[in-house]
C-alpha cells in the first residue's frame, strides 16, 4: 500500500506540474495579439481542465497519503476500528474523482470545437458561450461529488442540493452541443 501510495503521490505530482504550465502558458506566454476571447477554443478546454488538475488532485496526494499513514502508523482516518470514518474517505475520494471525470471529456469537446469549426468553414457559433461553458463545466464538476454518496447515509436536504447540482452541470454541455449545432446549420460542411 505505501509503495502504490508514493506511485500516485508522484503521478499526482506530474499532473498538478502539467496543470500549471498550462495555465501559467496561458495567462503568460499567449501570441502577441491574441486575447482571451481571440484564443482557440480547445485553449479554453485545456485551460478549464488544467484548473481541475491544479485543484482536485492535490486532494487525492492528501487522501492517499493519509491512507499511508494510516496503514504505517495506526491512526484512524478511515478505518473505524481506529476510530476514523470511512465516509470520510468517499468524500475526500469522489471530490477529487468526479472532476477527473472532466479531465478526460473537456479537451475532447475542445477538439469538437474545432473540429466543427473546421468542417463547416465558419466559427463557432456563440464563441464566448462555448468558452465560459468550458471553465462552468470545470467549477460545477467540484460541486456535485455528493451524487455517487446517495446510498450513504446523506441527508434528504444534501441529496437534494446534490440533485440539483447534478442537473445543472448538463447546462454547460448542452450550451456546447446546442452551439455546435448552430454553427452546423447553413455550414458548408
Amino acid at each position: 500500500v505505501v509503495l502504490a501510495t508514493l506511485g500516485i503521490i508522484l503521478s499526482g505530482y506530474s499532473s498538478i506540474a502539467t496543470g500549471m504550465n498550462f495555465i501559467v502558458t496561458i495567462h503568460r506566454l499567449r501570441a502577441p495579439g491574441m486575447t482571451w476571447f481571440r484564443m482557440p477554443l480547445f485553449l479554453w478546454s485545456t485551460y478549464a481542465t488544467s484548473l481541475i488538475m491544479v485543484l482536485g488532485t492535490p486532494v487525492l496526494a492528501i487522501t492517499i497519503l493519509l491512507v499511508a499513514v494510516e496503514r504505517v502508523f495506526r491512526f484512524g482516518f478511515f478505518d473505524p476500528t481506529l476510530g476514523g470514518d470511512p465516509i470520510l474517505f468517499q468524500h475526500l475520494f469522489w471530490f477529487y474523482s468526479h472532476p477527473a471525470v472532466y479531465i478526460m471529456v473537456l479537451p475532447a469537446m475542445g477538439v469538437i470545437s474545432e473540429l466543427v469549426a473546421a468542417f463547416c468553414r465558419k466559427p463557432v457559433f456563440g464563441y464566448s458561450f462555448v468558452a465560459f461553458a468550458s471553465v462552468g463545466i470545470a467549477v460545477l464538476g467540484f460541486l456535485v461529488w455528493g451524487h455517487h454518496m446517495f446510498v450513504a447515509g446523506q441527508s434528504v436536504y444534501g441529496a437534494l442540493v446534490f440533485s440539483i447540482l447534478s442537473f445543472l452541470v448538463a447546462i454547460p454541455s448542452a450550451v456546447k452541443v446546442f452551439n455546435w449545432t448552430a454553427t452546423m446549420y447553413k455550414g458548408s460542411i
